[in-house]
């Protein structure tokens, strides 16, 4: 009768040792790969497929932002946050990572898509340039001024940006002759 005792006790603190070891190893598991969404676990969320990008560009030469809205590439989907960041072009910098979304920043040494910019060409010619599709300079027409003194040549050599084609042509006619 004794033994059985002995044996119930025994087998009552096998059983407490097994409960315990189980929640130690369920708590390790817990830490070590915490759920999506939780500090830590970023890295094991996927981008999710119609994944879109949120990209902010930011036009250093007229201090203009732009938010644009697209499709993130489908090759993303099911990539991790890593993957994602090496495989992303130069200069854009992730700033929020989610399966349905991702925020990217970049910044360009160029004028926003507003403007009208009066630039000196690589040449030394006098053109019109427009940003056309958000990430080149392109040139769109040309430009005819009397020689003028220095300062206006180095701030055409930086390109002088105009909000309108007309407020350009009316610079150009005050201050040279012809557009």
């Amino acid at each position: 009768m004794q033994d059985d005792r002995q044996r119930g006790r025994l087998n009552a603190r096998f059983l407490a040792i097994g409960v315990i070891a189980l929640m130690g190893g369920i708590a390790l598991l817990w830490h070590a790969f915490p759920p999506a969404g939780e500090a830590g676990g970023m890295n094991l969320r996927l981008v999710a497929p119609g994944c879109k990008l949120r990209q902010t560009i930011d036009y250093i030469r007229c201090g203009h932002q732009v938010l644009r809205r697209v499709d993130a590439p489908p090759k993303w989907a099911g990539m991790t946050k890593e993957a994602v960041l090496d495989s992303m072009e130069k200069g854009w910098r992730m700033t929020e990572f989610a399966p349905g979304r991702i925020d990217m920043v970049c910044g360009l040494d160029l004028f926003c898509p507003d403007h009208w910019v009066l630039a000196l060409a690589e040449d030394g010619t006098l053109g019109v340039y427009r940003n056309l599709d958000g990430f080149a300079m392109e040139r769109v027409g040309d430009a005819a001024m009397k020689i003028m003194d220095e300062s206006t040549w180095e701030m055409l050599a930086r390109g002088l940006a105009f909000d309108s084609r007309e407020m350009l042509e009316e610079w150009v006619g005050e201050t040279g002759s012809g557009v």
